[in-house]
């Protein structure tokens, strides 16, 4: 789940009216507000196998939001009790659950605001590749190509390139070869500056106006997914955006308990599915940020040098 919710906007969290909150429910919501994700739909479902019993929904609904609280999710919860089976609530309003008074979920979903906050970030370009074609039309021409983070760039706008700090003018923007004024979030562009400065793969470039951090040490929450336990001094390949770093575990802080959502100090090793909080040392510099200011360039993965296996997800919390 945490890879395939690293990118949305809302999850749905199923609870199976019999059996009510469990360990797969901690570790959901936690994860939903790990993610920062904005919107929870809590499906109470199998309503049916409990005689569509109104007291067994709130009973849950009141446990959800105690847990929520705990863990200081600030999103904003739905909850709809719902027969999947016969589609009660889940397309249309049912009529054998008359005392819900609140709409079906594909209504709900279809209501969501779509937000775009990606645009309003500070921009964020990773260089993936320096186009130089060398050929009698284009003699001189140097792009800097890549898929932009977050945030927008704009022809005649001043930026800047990580690590050298060199500044320079935007001179042109080209989307799918095309030139444009202004390129926006999810675009793969490509970039012309007015002097010619030295950019190389790997290479940020970024809005000069705002905040930028070329860390060495970072503080993150990590899940850990592979069987062989996480322990202090490992060593493994960080990648963030392109970038592939070498790194080090230099202090494990805590590991979250599913059951009690309470963190546990004093641990030695995180295990499969475990999720902690550590602190990370790494060969190079990375452009990164925190995740809560832009979780598009606050989140990198670590991988096993030896095996080339992705052993665990991280979102930075602090340099």
């Amino acid at each position: 789940m945490i890879t395939g919710a690293s990118n949305a906007q809302a999850s749905v969290i199923l609870i199976d009216a019999r059996n009510g909150i469990i360990e797969q429910t901690r570790r959901h919501l936690f994860i939903s507000s790990l993610l920062k994700i904005e919107s929870v739909f809590v499906c109470v479902n199998k309503m049916d196998l409990v005689n569509f019993d109104e007291e067994v929904f709130i009973s849950i609904k009141k446990e959800f939001i105690a847990l929520a609280n705990k863990i200081a999710y600030d999103g904003e919860l739905f909850f709809i009790p719902i027969a999947a089976r016969d589609g009660d609530n889940v397309v249309d309003d049912s009529a054998r659950m008359p005392w819900y008074k609140g709409s079906s979920l594909l209504k709900l979903l279809e209501e969501l605001p779509v937000h775009a906050k990606e645009r309003s970030l500070p921009a964020r370009l990773p260089v993936q590749y320096v186009i130089r074609p060398r050929n009698n039309d284009h003699h001189d021409f140097r792009g800097y190509a890549g898929s932009l983070k977050t945030g927008t760039l704009q022809k005649g706008k001043k930026v800047v390139v990580l690590p050298s700090l060199k500044e320079s003018i935007i001179k042109s923007v080209s989307v799918a070869e095309k030139s444009v004024e202004k390129a926006f979030a999810g675009e793969s562009v490509v970039i012309e500056l007015e002097e010619d400065i030295d950019v190389s793969r790997g290479n940020m470039i970024v809005d000069p106006a705002t905040s930028y951090n070329q860390p060495t040490g970072i503080t993150a929450t990590l899940s850990w997914m592979e069987e062989q336990p996480l322990t202090t001094g490992k060593s493994f390949l960080l990648q963030h955006n392109i970038n592939r770093v070498k790194a080090k575990l230099v202090e494990l802080k805590n590991v979250l308990d599913i059951k009690t959502m309470e963190e546990k100090t004093n641990v030695t090793e995180l295990k499969l599915n475990d999720i902690g909080r550590v602190v990370i040392k790494t060969a190079k510099p990375i452009f990164a940020d925190t995740y809560r200011s832009n979780p598009d360039n606050g989140s990198f993965i670590l991988i096993d040098e030896f095996t080339n296996n992705t052993v665990a997800v991280g979102f930075i919390e602090s340099f």
